[in-house]
């Protein structure tokens, strides 16, 4: 009897900071129904850009010294978006994901490039080896990186076809050469626009294979189910 009374004011003793502790991730709960500090988002994406035209861009930063960026411009037009959300969305393409926040921020603004890639291809324009001399094809030395909804995928240039890159993630607020400000923008100052970002919301390329290509030494061809035959030209070149 003793020792079962014993036990009872022990467990006693522990009520006041159960009490406490159910207290405290009650109002934690109804607070922060996320978890504490954290907030998430469901977005749509529902504005689509089309490219209207590209160019290489380059960044010291990081583990990204080896890669070029497709630098897009890109127009809005209310009857190009309605097209795009329609086709989209027949696809049965996810067009919702969410962002999770830890500083009360609003999510930002998802919106999507619509490439609609076909094919692409890449040109050295210096001798690499006697297989791959000036002017000669090397789409299988070059990769791509493409992200839509935050998941990233590569490929081989020489391996991307029809339904490989077809959206391509887009936050606005991030800069991009949109306008006459953007156009007239000297290259040598886009890495100081460059942040983690924008390396998720174009399309990347890197050497993969041997020998090495010169990604400062090269032109990238895009074809896309819109008609289009994009030209990005290093700027090395561009200059000469």
């Amino acid at each position: 009897m003793i020792d079962y009374f014993r036990r009872t004011m022990k467990h006693l003793k522990l009520l006041p900071v159960i009490l406490l502790l159910s207290s405290c991730s009650l109002i934690g709960d109804l607070l922060f129904p996320d978890g504490f500090g954290v907030r998430t988002y469901k977005k749509n994406c529902c504005v689509f850009y089309r490219i209207s035209n590209v160019r290489l861009a380059y960044a010291d930063i990081g583990d990204q010294r080896e890669a070029a960026f497709l630098y897009p411009y890109y127009t809005d037009n209310a009857n190009q978006n309605a097209e795009s959300l329609t086709y989209y969305s027949e696809l049965d393409t996810v067009l919702q994901q969410n962002f999770y926040d830890y500083n009360s921020r609003p999510a930002p603004k998802w919106e999507a490039f619509d490439w609609r890639i076909t094919k692409m291809e890449a040109i050295t324009l210096v001798d690499l080896d006697a297989e791959h001399p000036a002017g000669s094809f090397v789409s299988d030395l070059v990769s791509v990186q493409s992200c839509f909804r935050s998941r990233k995928k590569n490929n081989k240039l020489s391996n991307v076809s029809f339904g490989d890159i077809m959206l391509q993630d887009y936050y606005n607020g991030i800069f991009y050469a949109n306008n006459e400000y953007g156009k007239n923008l000297e290259t040598s100052l886009v890495g100081e626009w460059l942040k983690k970002d924008l390396f998720e919301s174009t399309l990347t390329f890197s050497p993969t294979g041997n020998p090495t290509v010169d990604l400062h030494n090269i032109e990238i061809h895009i074809y896309t189910a819109f008609g289009d035959h994009f030209i990005a030209r290093s700027e090395m070149k561009e200059q000469e």
